[in-house]
């Protein structure tokens, strides 16, 4: 992975640059302050900055405790996915009652009809949805 010192320097010729930032670099509100400082930086030089977020540092983790601990009873799985989200985003000062009640159904449906083989998969892709929303 290149240093921001190093990719900063390549090439000024780019009209593109795609920035992923996850783990450590997204765990906290400062965190989210840099990236938006780099973000800043490189609009400066490229025509287009492309941002990609995973998960927060840990949540892949967790995620993946709260599957293994209650894989077998779907309702309890979504609860305790649910409300480990929902802990999440009120840590980070996100309140959107519209758009956490649609997630909540949608993740409630989904859980409750995905594949079993498919469903570790689907829990552990939640942590995406603590950045992006």
């Amino acid at each position: 992975m290149l240093s921001y010192k190093r990719l900063k320097n390549i090439s000024k010729k780019m009209k593109t640059i795609v920035l992923k930032f996850g783990g450590a670099s997204i765990f906290d509100m400062a965190s989210l302050l840099k990236i938006f400082n780099i973000i800043i930086e490189f609009k400066k030089t490229y025509d287009k900055v492309i941002v990609i977020f995973s998960a927060p540092k840990g949540q892949t983790r967790e995620l993946g405790s709260i599957y293994n601990e209650h894989h077998s009873n779907r309702q309890k799985l979504a609860d305790e996915v649910l409300r480990y989200l929902f802990i999440y985003w009120l840590n980070f000062g996100y309140i959107n009652p519209e758009h956490l009640n649609a997630l909540t159904k949608d993740i409630r449906k989904d859980i409750s009809k995905i594949k079993p083989e498919m469903l570790k998969a689907y829990v552990l892709h939640l942590g995406e949805h603590i950045t992006v929303n």
